[in-house]
């Protein structure tokens, strides 16, 4: 595994004591996610301050610690690595609204917890397959959306960003994950560099039109890693689990 350091090296924002909801986007994120609950649910010191989600198409996450009502099923079909499939269902209105609603109520309930104080929001997502790739540039900017319908501008959105390689490249799939990385990287890295009026996000999703100048995250974290076994795979998250409580939760 290689690691790459945009960020996160000594985030200014993650205080101990900041509320915070963390949400995993795909298969890979939401693993971590729910090794990342199995750690911290006996430790933390207030469990109500923190609050998880896992956005994917299946429901495939083993599920040892996160519960079904932790988990936000957006289209059981799958995507097959597609990412431009794994995009359009997201901005499904009716999907769309769906995870508004859910994530507005956790929104609200952090801001009735902290006040004028300041929230975490801490995402996990691989960009190599139709789920997270897909989506989270939208689910990102949804969020910051939510913020300021909710008049809450003390906020830090900060990532994971996890990018699977393979020496077999001439295996079809290996191939697609291999290019949604270089797509989704491009995204993520001009989302990242959003400061003109050219370089806007701007996204018409049903009624809704949505437009942020922010910056996707302030600060993340992109993490290489090769193809391997299941057992390797599980090990990856149970690695990135331990790192997060150790940046962001202690």
């Amino acid at each position: 595994m290689e690691d790459n350091f945009m960020g996160l090296q000594s985030s200014r924002n993650m205080n101990l004591a900041d509320p915070i909801i963390i949400a995993g986007l795909g298969g890979l994120g939401g693993g971590v996610i729910d090794s990342l609950k199995g750690k911290i649910e006996n430790d933390y010191d207030d469990i109500n301050r923190v609050e998880m989600r896992i956005v994917d198409m299946t429901s495939h996450v083993k599920k040892t610690h996160i519960t079904n009502d932790e988990i936000i099923i957006l289209d059981p079909r799958g995507t097959d690595c597609d990412r431009t499939l794994g995009q359009s269902i997201f901005r499904d209105e009716k999907v769309y609204e769906g995870i508004r609603s859910e994530f507005k109520t956790l929104i609200e309930k952090m801001i009735s917890i902290a006040g004028e104080d300041h929230i975490n929001v801490l995402i996990t997502s691989g960009i190599v397959g139709g789920t997270g790739g897909g989506i989270f540039v939208d689910f990102t900017y949804m969020i910051h959306d939510l913020f300021r319908e909710c008049h809450h501008k003390n906020y830090s959105i900060c990532a994971y960003m996890f990018d699977a390689e393979s020496t077999d490249d001439q295996d079809e799939k290996n191939q697609q994950m291999k290019l949604n990385g270089q797509e989704a990287l491009k995204e993520l890295q001009h989302n990242m560099n959003i400061t003109t009026q050219e370089h806007l996000y701007h996204a018409t999703i049903g009624q809704r039109e949505i437009t942020c100048r922010k910056t996707l995250f302030e600060e993340y974290k992109h993490i290489s890693f090769c193809l391997g076994d299941a057992d390797k795979l599980d090990d990856l998250k149970k690695r990135m689990s331990t790192l997060m409580i150790e940046e962001f939760l202690y």
